[in-house]
């Protein structure tokens, strides 16, 4: 699925249906994930039936009460280092030209 061609409800609708089908795969009631998240129910059931917003704690308790917090892990995890010298286009080599020189001699409008 390509989160980037979908709205964000059907990215949370998608969630949603994630997180059931990952609950059923492994045949966890919504209790065993409400006691090790240590989340309520309400947090579950807006995950689940796409009702609202979920804060981001209580998505990282649903993880934890699924048993799958390396997924976020993964999500946050880099496997190269950042470097702002290397993430910068080299800059473009500026040629100057000689400009023919203007005379520095000044004259009133009246000179000859």
């Amino acid at each position: 699925m390509n989160f980037e061609l979908l709205t964000d409800e059907q990215i949370l609708h998608a969630m949603g249906e994630q997180f059931e089908s990952l609950r059923l795969q492994k045949q966890i009631p919504d209790k065993d994930i409400q006691d090790k998240g240590g989340i309520g129910k309400d947090a579950i059931d807006k995950l689940r039936n796409q009702r609202g917003n979920i804060t981001l704690i209580s998505l990282i308790r649903i993880l934890r009460g699924l048993g799958e917090l390396e997924r976020l892990e993964k999500l946050l995890s880099s496997n190269t280092e950042y470097s702002p010298s290397k993430q910068q286009k080299p800059l473009k080599k500026r040629i100057f030209k000689k400009s023919a020189k203007a005379s520095t001699e000044f004259k009133w409008g009246d000179e000859s």
